[in-house]
């Protein structure tokens, strides 16, 4: 039996983020027709074509943001990304994040002043939304998955995968890298308002999944204990050949004179 059609969404391949890295390592060594990535542009950002080379962009068609919020989002084309080596530099390098450059006054405007407002003031949670259009749906159903895989952050996306996979109408993996739940909505008027809100939603999409994952044995207890489910641990692995060219054999310590 070959190996099943892995429709992969919330996560590019690359190789300096820990869920693009332990995402590499789950899927190495697949298929490379067998695997397409769905992500927002901001998602699609930082990427490579080693493993996959199919990339959807959910561009300004899918994403969108409320008056005037939407003002200030840049603006990504939707559809296939095309990831020949020059095609990609131009469709993608113009909004690759730099993970060594210092964040502009723009960035530290929004990141440090306007979302903590709009998250204290209870708007935040409510200004994105992510769609299924039709030239998506065309898309999803050439490609005709067996298995989607997602990695979820946020709720717009809580919503968009629920609504994804309805369409689908396949088995569905969630794999949850790090416990954004106990932190998505802990300051703010409103904080508990969204928090049991997005909690509710996160539970009907997690009751939807057929596997659900954790990055360590410890969280899939904790998660056992809070959602009532089982989750696989799975964190990123090493690569033992590769480790034993690199490991150290000498241990001594002392100061030679």
């Amino acid at each position: 039996m070959g190996l099943p059609k892995v429709l992969i969404f919330g996560q590019p391949f690359n190789q300096n983020t820990g869920g693009g890295i332990t995402l590499s390592n789950l899927f190495n060594g697949w298929d490379r027709d067998k695997i397409a990535v769905v992500g927002t542009g901001h998602m699609l950002g930082n990427l490579n074509t080693d493993i996959c080379s199919s990339y959807y962009q959910l561009g300004i068609e899918n994403n969108t943001w409320i008056f005037p919020f939407n003002k200030f989002q840049k603006k990504f084309k939707s559809g296939i990304v095309e990831t020949d080596k020059d095609k990609l530099d131009s469709n993608i390098s113009n909004h690759k994040p730099n993970i060594y450059q210092k964040p502009n006054a723009r960035q530290k405007a929004v990141d440090y002043i306007l979302y903590p407002l709009l998250k204290y003031f209870g708007i935040f949670h409510s200004l994105s939304s992510i769609k299924l259009t039709s030239n998506f749906c065309h898309w999803l159903k050439e490609f005709n998955p067996d298995v989607l895989y997602v990695q979820v952050q946020a709720r717009d996306e809580i919503l968009f995968v629920q609504e994804m996979y309805s369409f689908l109408k396949k088995p569905m993996i969630i794999h949850i890298m790090d416990d954004w739940p106990s932190f998505i909505s802990s300051t703010g008027l409103f904080k508990n308002y969204w928090h049991n809100k997005i909690d509710r939603e996160l539970k009907k999409l997690l009751n939807s999944a057929d596997i659900l994952m954790g990055i360590s044995n410890e969280m899939s207890k904790e998660y056992k204990k809070r959602y009532g489910k089982s989750f696989i641990a799975f964190h990123n692995p090493i690569n033992i050949n590769f480790w034993r060219q690199h490991q150290r054999t000498n241990y001594d310590f002392s100061l030679q004179s």
